[in-house]
């Protein structure tokens, strides 16, 4: 059942840093606006990626100084990990801000609504609502997309949620893993697998290129690359296989056996799960972009100019749909810029650098897109 269309001067599909912070600005400024959401507010940055991401490398660094505290004179006996307490410590962090960030929508005037989008016509919107009817919104001004991006899996490492997984699932395990496998060294899997290596696992990298953190300076991978590799108490020291393929997995008595090949021939390693850290692809699909005819580039995000407008106007992108690199104050900037730009004011996206830090150990700079080095393709930051 489909109710009447509802009319509104701007409709924000996403409501992620970019999506939500712009849904705001556009309503304190007077603006009728629809934020559509198919999932929580927030988008990977509070839901899976930075803010449960940094708690949970907390709870690694406390366990592993509260582990070590003799060398210092600090005596804790029987210092033991509760992972499903640090978990549900973890799930309250991510609810409230998301809470936090729906009632922001709500008291500054913006409607907030859930359900899946798909483009019905020049900024038209058809919205299949969790209860299965549909509704029809229309915008005067403007069509924002900010519809994010995903984990990008490998052929045959379709995640599974158990044996396979992917950060989505990886940041909020229950059970320690034994020996986890990350395929990919940069962003993700030093994050993530240095956080389940200080609490306990057995961890082996698989990085295609030749140094984890592919783009960061050599200088500070070689400090992240010796803490993986030290073993120290309470933590045993890391696998890294570097130019290394990955061919194939199968289920063995361990988890998983994965099959890679490096410059000296093919190998197998056991390990009990398999996290699949090989960077992000774009939201595009299932939108109904193709009937508008707004252009793509090779890896499927949406073109935009400086303006954050894309080649059909009054059709505007922001934040990772739009290309990387993945963080979430660069959404929020082009959320600043978009929203001045629909009231008309002449403002351009611009910036000559963009900071960034990977939370690995010890935690690591990168330069921005205008530095001499290629920008790095990470998870949303915070």
């Amino acid at each position: 059942m489909t109710t009447p269309e509802t009319h509104f001067d701007v409709i924000v599909i996403g409501g992620g840093p970019g999506g939500y912070a712009a849904a705001i600005r556009l309503a304190q400024r007077g603006l009728g606006v629809a934020c559509i959401e198919k999932e929580a507010v927030g988008g990977v940055c509070l839901n899976w990626g930075c803010i449960p991401s940094k708690a949970l490398i907390t709870t690694a660094q406390r366990f592993d100084w509260a582990r070590s505290g003799a060398e210092l004179g600090v005596l804790a006996d029987n210092v033991r990990l509760d992972l499903p307490q640090a978990q549900k410590r973890n799930r309250a962090i991510v609810q409230h801000h998301t809470d936090g960030v729906a009632g922001l929508l709500r008291s500054n005037g913006a409607r907030l609504i859930y359900g899946v989008a798909e483009l019905s016509g020049p900024r038209r919107v058809r919205v299949r609502q969790p209860d299965g009817s549909d509704i029809e919104l229309s915008a005067e001004r403007a069509l924002l997309l900010a519809t994010g991006a995903r984990p990008r899996s490998l052929p045959g490492f379709e995640p599974d949620g158990e044996r396979i997984l992917t950060a989505r699932e990886a940041i909020f395990l229950e059970r320690l893993p034994e020996h986890l496998i990350v395929v990919g060294g940069g962003v993700i899997g030093v994050e993530l697998g240095g956080a389940y290596q200080r609490l306990g696992s057995q961890l082996t990298v698989l990085e295609l290129g030749k140094s984890l953190l592919p783009g960061v300076d050599p200088d500070l991978v070689r400090l992240v690359h010796q803490r993986f590799t030290a073993q120290t108490p309470g933590q045993r020291a890391a696998t890294i296989q570097t130019e290394a393929r990955v061919l194939g997995w199968e289920p063995s008595a361990q988890g998983v056996r994965v099959r890679f090949a490096d410059p000296s021939g093919e190998h197998r390693v056991d390990g009990s799960q398999l996290l699949v850290a090989t960077g992000f692809l774009p939201n595009t699909g299932g939108l109904g972009l193709e009937q508008l005819g707004v252009a793509l580039d090779a890896r499927g995000h949406v073109q935009i100019d400086e303006r954050c407008e894309t080649n059909v106007p009054g059709v505007y992108a922001i934040g990772d749909v739009a290309g990387p690199p993945y963080l979430a104050h660069k959404a929020y900037k082009e959320a600043e810029v978009v929203t001045e730009v629909i009231l008309g004011k002449r403002v351009v996206r611009d910036w000559r650098a963009l900071p960034a830090v990977i939370f690995g150990d010890p935690r690591s700079r990168r330069a921005g897109p205008r530095s001499s080095r290629a920008p790095l393709e990470s998870p949303p930051q915070g």
